[in-house]
């Protein structure tokens, strides 16, 4: 039982000149990457010799670096923590391992950008501005944007020279204007969101004994607990028994932004599914509500509530104890409440409240840690239904944002945005619908066929989200996520104190007080010193909100000058007690990120009916089919394979092919296309059905819509692609091309066997195309490049050892099985381009170590492509034989 905690970073008396002298070069990397501006202005000059406002400057990063526990650069760490029986040391000292990663932008060739739509005379996409936020742009349309916009029907990107092949007539200096114009103005662009390059690590005793080195475009620093940080899980105990009894303290606060996307999306689409890019096709009224913005500022509106009209009845009180007030109530909105916690002399600390967002403060231990030390937790924190699949999504933005939102995936499913897929885990968002159940926004993957729920795993403010889509699929994320009634209440003229608000013996929320100046006069340290001494303000105090939040040590007349330069225009402000200072059990307060899981959720999104406004093809029949995969293969050669062979019409090209998936569990997906099925279709599927409810080894079955991926195999391309999967999917079965003379089954054969069969293919099949250096320079950028030095020395020993020798493929129909293959696959109409080769080389290859390997298949592709990739070495190495 895992929990994530996070603590300031800096361990030294930062209202000591000395100290903060010492730790100088420190302070100023961790300003560097928090303030460009502060930075450039003080990098050259001592601490000493910095004026007054620079001082000032300084010390409010040192008091949050010293106090504040959000992770940001170097001012906070994170790390994993783990309750267990034994009892809790009583203090904790915190020794930190830094890691640095270097962000790099991936450059190729040129595309449109994400969101690009063309109207009659005119284009308009989203473009970032110098200030790092996105802003639509329109540009009128001409025969050359025509041009490049057409281009990309069927092709993924446009470099210079294939522009320039276009105009055989015109001098090259012109063509490099209108080239370089195209570029300025945004219409096609080279860049995508930074990727992390491999973590370095850097073992720190004292944060102050290295120093981050600079990279290309903004480093990424996080810290991560170099030891086992262990509590008594008598602490978890008391937040699982708060999260049975607090449910009526929670309400949803309605965000602006989805309120009045809701009204436009109502009037104008109903509650139909309708495509995602499609709400920013220009002239829509959902696209004139993003491009305006005024969603960017949008907050959570607090209705009214009984709960904090009696809080503020109470104004005066010291505390005041809700749970005789309210109701108990389980927490069933949300499969998980997550808290923000301290543990203090007093009792539990609860610094935040919220639903739905499990993951959100794991996104910098994600990076230092192994994914599959979070992967098991946070499925208990998800909805489980089988009809939900979640996924992370992209976000691009400022470096500052970038730096906060940085994170490793979690979960297995990511929504692209801005960069290609990359597996089939990736969810391009242009697949995805938009609609409205039950009064709640849901996004609808017909290709899954399972209501997609983005997932936040970062901490990032949705105000600095400027990007249309990135933002939409926050606030869908973020819809119906409960937060406690008492967050915002704040103490005001009329009710100058909120008392400390507990539930029994945990604290919920400090004290807090509304500090007004006598007769307008304006604050000194001595009016602010006798005001809060009359009000009875305790030393350590609270100012600021969110973010901004800072403590501030009364007794210290640095930090009163500081609370001074930040109020000495405001008339009132609010404060609030600090608990956690003095009486907190470790001396670097350390804040928990502690997530409940809630037995009671009931998830709303098992009957969603997807009705899309768009038409797809029903032409095919499809059906996931449930089955234990250490049975796959017996069900399809036992019976699929059987049934096919008597049920499809004898005298035609048979249309069919199967794939294997996981969404909650593992299902075979078996589609049938029209010529298979013959002119009554209602008697075939009736005895489809049939054979499905009584065939052995099914644990269920749904029926699915097939939608063809025509982005991969291109509009005339998915024909020939289809007819690859079928002979992909009879040779599996039946072991030969021809299902009349069955074989072994080739699902049946030796693992061995079955990547011999397809590496020899790859290799013939490369020969033919001649895609030899393409396809290697790829997968050495690649596959190879990415694979763990111990992956590739067990790959090398099972390649030299058992599979270097099967140089040819032995069996008569492994040998038909090729010709037929390479025959097909070099007639795809998509290989007019012969830079389509590689994409739909690895897509079908990807998909045929699917068929053939079933349920292990992403545990055996490393080692397929590996083979295949020597076996291209060794051929395009050998020694050419001498002419006798």
């Amino acid at each position: 039982m895992n929990f994530i905690y996070r603590t300031p970073m800096l361990n030294f008396d930062i209202f000591d000149t000395k100290e903060v002298e010492y730790n100088y070069q420190y302070i100023l990397e961790a300003i560097k990457l928090s303030s460009t501006h502060l930075y450039e202005q003080i990098k050259d000059t001592p601490y000493s010799q910095l004026d007054y406002d620079q001082q000032v400057a300084v010390l409010k990063y040192l008091i949050r670096g010293k106090y504040r526990a959000t992770p940001f650069a170097l001012w906070a760490g994170v790390g994993m923590g783990l309750f267990s029986d034994l009892p809790s040391p009583t203090k904790y000292k915190l020794t930190f391992q830094s890691f640095d990663l270097n962000a790099h932008h991936v450059k190729g060739k040129y595309h449109l950008p994400a969101l690009t739509y063309r109207q009659t005379d005119q284009f308009t996409f989203w473009k970032m501005d110098e200030d790092k936020n996105w802003n639509q742009v329109t540009l009128e349309s001409n025969a050359i944007l025509e041009k490049i916009y057409n281009h990309f029907h069927s092709k993924p990107d446009l470099s210079f020279p294939k522009f320039k092949s276009w105009f055989l007539n015109v001098e090259d200096g012109e063509i490099r204007q209108i080239w370089g114009e195209i570029i300025n103005c945004g219409f096609l662009t080279n860049q995508y969101p930074p990727q992390l390059s491999k973590i370095n690590s850097v073992v720190l005793n004292d944060p102050r004994s290295e120093f981050p080195k600079d990279s290309q475009d903004y480093p990424i620093h996080i810290t991560s607990s170099k030891e086992p940080f262990q509590l008594e899980k008598t602490h978890y105990r008391k937040l699982e028994k708060l999260n049975k009894e607090i449910g009526n303290l929670l309400h949803t606060q309605a965000s602006d932004f989805i309120r009045e996307l809701k009204s436009i999306f109502i009037e104008e689409h109903d509650d139909r599914f309708v495509p995602l890019h499609q709400l920013l096709n220009p002239g829509s009224a959902t696209a004139r509500f993003f491009k305006n913005q005024v969603w960017l500022f949008s907050r959570e509106n607090t209705p009214p509530n009984p709960i904090n009209s009696a809080i503020l009845a109470h104004s005066g009180k010291k505390t005041m104890n809700l749970k005789p007030l309210v109701k108990s109530r389980k927490v069933t909105e949300q499969p998980a409440t997550s808290y923000l916690c301290r543990i203090t002399e007093r009792g539990l600390l609860i610094d935040h409240v919220v639903t739905n967002r499990p993951a959100a403060t794991w996104a910098k231990i994600s990076l230092a840690v192994p994914k599959a030390s979070f992967h098991e937790d946070i499925q208990h924190f998800l909805d489980s239904s089988t009809n939900v699949l979640h996924a992370d999504f992209e976000i691009w933005e400022s470096d500052q944002s970038n730096h906060i939102a940085c994170h490793k995936n979690l979960l297995q499913h990511t929504i692209r945005i801005f960069t290609p897929s990359k597996s089939s885990f990736d969810i391009d968002y242009k697949s995805l619908y938009l609609g409205l159940v039950d009064d709640r926004f849901v996004i609808y993957s017909p290709h899954t066929q399972q209501v997609i729920l983005p997932t936040i795993q970062h901490a990032l403010n949705p105000q600095y989200i400027t990007h249309p889509i990135s933002r939409l699929l926050y606030e869908v994320a973020s819809q119906g996520s409960l937060y406690p009634v008492y967050e915002d209440l704040m103490p005001i003229s009329g009710a100058p104190a909120i008392p400390r608000l507990t539930w029994g013996e945990v604290i919920l929320k400090p004290a807090a007080w509304y500090v007004t100046a006598d007769d307008g006069k304006s604050w000194t340290s001595n009016r602010f010193l006798a005001k809060i001494k009359e009000l009875g303000i305790p030393r350590y105090c609270l100012y600021g909100e969110e973010d901004e939040k800072m403590v501030i040590d009364t007794h210290h007349c640095q930090s009163v000058d500081i609370l001074m330069e930040l109020i000495k225009n405001k008339p009132s402000f609010v404060l609030s007690e600090c608990l956690w200072i003095e009486d907190s059990e470790f001396p670097s307060y350390p804040q928990l990120s502690i997530s409940i899981p809630n037995s009671a959720y009931q998830s709303p999104y098992k009957h969603v009916f997807f009705n899309p406004k768009k038409h797809v093809d029903r032409s095919w029949i499809g059906y996931h089919i449930y089955v234990d995969p250490l049975e796959a293969e017996l069900f399809l050669t036992e019976k699929i394979g059987p049934w096919l062979d008597q049920n499809l019409r004898p005298d035609a090209i048979h249309q069919w092919y199967y794939l294997t998936h996981f969404d909650s569990a593992f299902h075979i997906r078996l589609r049938i296309g029209p010529n298979s099925i013959g002119n009554d279709r209602v008697s075939f599927e009736k005895e489809l059905l049939h054979f499905l409810s009584q065939a052995d080894y099914i644990t269920s079955f749904k029926k699915a819509t097939y939608y063809p991926e025509l982005a991969k195999y291109g509009n005339r391309g998915i024909f020939s692609s289809e007819d690859l999967f079928k002979l992909e999917s009879v040779m599996a079965i039946y072991g030969n091309v021809n299902s009349q003379l069955p074989y072994l089954p080739t699902l049946l054969q030796p693992e061995l066997e079955k990547i011999s069969l397809i590496a020899n293919l790859g290799l013939a099949l490369l020969k033919r195309s001649g895609q030899f250096r393409a396809w290697q320079q790829e997968t050495e950028n690649g596959l190879i490049k990415d694979l763990k030095n111990s992956q590739k020395s067990k790959f090398k020993k099972v390649y030299e050892e058992s599979l270097r020798s099967k140089k040819v493929c032995h069996s008569v129909h492994d040998q038909g099985f090729v010709q037929k293959y390479i025959s097909f696959f070099l007639e795809h109409p998509l290989l007019y381009d012969k830079n389509n080769f590689v994409p739909l080389f690895n897509h079908h290859f990807h998909m045929m170590i699917n068929r053939f390997f079933l349920s292990h298949h992403s545990h055996i592709e490393p080692l397929v492509w590996y083979t295949l990739y020597r076996k291209v070495l060794d051929y395009r190495h050998s020694p050419i034989p001498t002419p006798i």
